[in-house]
């Protein structure tokens, strides 16, 4: 390096670090990106003067170090100077270039986008920007500008730009310049050293064939794309081990093999699957293997896809390829499609069951009785489920009133946890109650649940010597219920002492069930139950989501059991798989 850079150029004070980049370290940037410690300061800037064009200010800036082949940050404060808010969809331009560092300046050599990766953070994730070949030499990316910024109001802007080793080895400087405008009018620009070049101990990796940041179609069109493992190192690798990660974006669930699959070119132009296994919260993978001669490449064209099985709930993730310590990665976002309701392959199955067990005595008056109904997705796709409790009277057709009946949910906002649930006229079933427990909707993947933590009791107003409470799950083209009898003891009026019907150890719902009638305005299906006394229930419709209701958050229980994230009512979500 020129031992005299540019005003804008501090130098380098130490010798180039080695990657710490670990798998583990990869699996995290793919599963949650995170914000990164600053390296040691290989080439800092001096501080940048902001450049002002057309009303629109730019301060554009090194966060940290910069060295070949790692991930250097960036940040631009872009400053809305025009007198008036942005309107629309505004873009702004940012440039990489490399040369040699010459008078005090930058002389450019023609850059080669594949070996250069610019990523900009948006909505809290890194996104890729597609490269083009722009003036002078240098790449250039147009990304958005932040939408209605106001007059005088500042953007801070975030890159992280990472040039590869594999440039030519004359290059010593490298400049990075934002602009307010997609022309580029205004631009500034921050200039670093590339650093000495130290042979290195892991290869390159590097993927290409992606334009911004994918988006993944659950059960649709895979995305192709191709990743290159090359020995940059200055020697010959005995042996060295090309691999894969796959993870869901933050809160957005576990991923599964059977969501994800993975397929690579042949020789011959086929497309193989590639062999997914899991790794914590993530799935992985191997590829090719072995020695890696020096100047020596690897290159695979693959394909990503979702299947039809992937739950709603995951919206993005990452992918990484990474050979030893080397590693590159993209993020991608995911479109949710349900599958086809006549796809064979689909099972839809519910179950619903309850803590109780035969018929339960209450007496009029007395103490209530305690239990939980749980709704289950036996099903091997996400399903929107709708729960129906209704209370009416276990012996006859007699029309039951609110007042014979004290029902309460377990509601940990509550001061002692319990919330008394109102009853009102059922809309589905003559002559009984709904019970508004909440949530009345809620989205099940796979092997997860909902349970209902409730407790009743007969008042002096009680009237019959019998009631049920029915508890029906019911999703799209699928339903189970479960119903649960109970005696009351001293209530005046005709009738048995015992109710007859289901031992409450629950029903499961046909996988094909059978059109039955329904009310009016709605169509449903039922189910056939699995023993006594099973509830043949229409499948509520979307009347069900006009009535009122608490607005819950879910209260999610690992493996362990152990209590992760509270809410507003007692809704306990039970994961199929860890958290």
């Amino acid at each position: 390096m020129q031992k005299h850079l540019s005003s804008r150029i501090v130098r380098r004070s130490v010798v180039s670090a080695r990657s710490a980049v670990t798998a583990a370290a990869v699996l995290l940037t793919v599963v949650t990106p995170v914000a990164v410690a600053a390296a040691p300061a290989f080439a800092q800037p001096a501080a940048a003067s902001a450049a002002t064009t057309a009303g629109m200010g730019v301060k554009v800036d090194l966060m940290g170090g910069f060295a070949l082949g790692q991930r250097a940050h960036f940040s631009a404060e872009i400053t809305n100077g025009t007198g008036a808010d942005l309107q629309g969809v505004r873009k702004g331009l940012v440039t990489v270039a490399y040369g040699k560092h010459v008078n005090a300046a930058l002389e450019p050599m023609t850059a080669d986008p594949s070996k250069i990766i610019v990523e900009h953070l948006k909505d809290g994730v890194w996104q890729r920007l597609p490269l083009t070949t722009g003036a002078n030499g240098a790449v250039q990316a147009a990304f958005p500008l932040p939408e209605g910024l106001a007059k005088g109001a500042t953007a801070r802007e975030r890159f992280v730009v990472t040039i590869q080793r594999s440039v030519p080895a004359e290059a010593n400087m490298g400049e990075v310049g934002v602009s307010g405008h997609a022309d580029g009018t205004g631009m500034d620009t921050v200039g670093f050293g590339l650093g000495n070049r130290q042979a290195a101990e892991h290869p390159e990796v590097a993927i290409s064939g992606l334009g911004g940041r994918p988006e993944l179609v659950t059960g649709g069109k895979p995305v192709t794309f191709t990743g290159t493992v090359t020995n940059n190192t200055g020697k010959d690798i005995a042996s060295a081990q090309d691999f894969f990660f796959v993870g869901a974006a933050n809160k957005g669930g576990d991923l599964d093999p059977q969501y994800v699959t993975l397929e690579r070119r042949d020789a011959s132009g086929a497309w193989k699957p590639v062999r997914i296994g899991e790794q914590g919260r993530a799935l992985t993978g191997n590829l090719d293997g072995g020695p890696l001669k020096n100047g020596q490449s690897r290159t695979y064209e693959l394909r990503l896809g979702l299947t039809k099985f992937t739950p709603a709930a995951i919206t993005g993730g990452g992918f990484t390829l990474a050979s030893g310590d080397g590693a590159a990665n993209f993020d991608f976002s995911v479109k949710y499609v349900a599958p086809d309701v006549t796809d064979p392959e689909v099972n839809r199955k519910l179950a619903v069951t309850s803590s109780l067990k035969g018929t339960t005595h209450l007496k009029a008056g007395g103490a209530a009785k305690e239990f939980t109904a749980t709704i289950t997705n036996r099903g091997n796709i996400t399903q929107k489920v709708e729960a129906l409790i209704e209370l009416g009277d276990g012996t006859s057709k007699r029309e039951v009133s609110a007042d014979e009946f004290r029902v309460e949910q377990y509601v940990t906002a509550a001061a002692d946890g319990w919330k008394s649930v109102k009853l009102t006229d059922s809309t589905w079933t003559n002559d009984k109650l709904r019970v508004l427990a909440s949530p009345v909707r809620v989205d099940l993947a796979p092997g997860e649940s909902v349970t209902y933590k409730l407790r009743v009791a007969a008042t002096t107003a009680v009237k019959g010597k019998a009631f049920d409470v029915a508890v029906t799950g019911a999703a799209e083209r699928s339903v189970a219920a479960v119903v649960l009898p109970f005696a009351v003891d001293g209530a005046p009026g005709a009738g048995a002492t015992g109710a007859t019907g289901s031992t409450g150890g629950g029903t499961t719902a046909s996988p094909s069930p059978a059109t039955s009638a329904t009310p009016a305005g709605g169509s449903g299906t039922t189910g056939t139950g699995a023993g006594t006394g099973t509830a043949n229930t229409p499948a509520p419709t979307g009347e069900m989501a006009k009535t009122g209701s608490d607005t819950t958050t879910p209260v999610l229980l690992g493996a362990t059991g152990v209590l992760v994230a509270g809410g507003a009512a007692a809704l306990l979500i039970a994961r199929r798989r860890a958290l």
